[in-house]
């Protein structure tokens, strides 16, 4: 469960007791957290530190970060067959578009911008946020 009060944190719970097992703090408060298909990461962003978090589930602690400039918003993840994590692609702050995260080097390998002429109509109250929601068809 992401908890987005300051400090932030990822909360696992025990499903069984239905109560908090662990707290793993992140350098900011979360936006979002998905779960690879494997079920071996949780994968979390902060609006206000612009970080990315990747947690082991099974060491339940921090795997690895990534301070992407912006803040994190929306993602979704493209997976290998086996359901390993292949690439993120992240939403950020000030951006209509996206960056691409590759998981297995740990780095962001590139920014992918949505048109302007003829695209999708940037909605003017969101400026700091013109995209916001993506997914990978299956």
């Amino acid at each position: 469960m992401a908890i987005a009060r300051d400090p932030g944190s990822l909360d696992i719970i025990d499903p069984v007791k239905m109560e908090r097992k662990v707290t793993i703090q992140h350098k900011g408060r979360l936006h979002n957290t998905y779960v690879t298909a494997d079920g071996k990461y949780a994968i979390s962003g902060s609006t206000r530190t612009s970080m990315f978090t990747v947690v082991d589930l099974q060491k339940e602690e921090i795997a690895w970060e990534l301070n992407l400039g912006k803040g994190v918003r929306p993602m979704t993840i493209e997976h290998n067959p086996d359901g390993s994590a292949k690439r993120v692609f992240v939403q950020v702050s000030d951006l209509n578009g996206f960056r691409v995260i590759d998981f297995a080097q740990r780095k962001d390998v590139g920014t992918v911008e949505l048109p302007t002429d003829g695209g999708v109509e940037v909605i003017h109250h969101r400026l700091d946020s013109p995209s916001h929601g993506i997914g990978v068809p299956a």
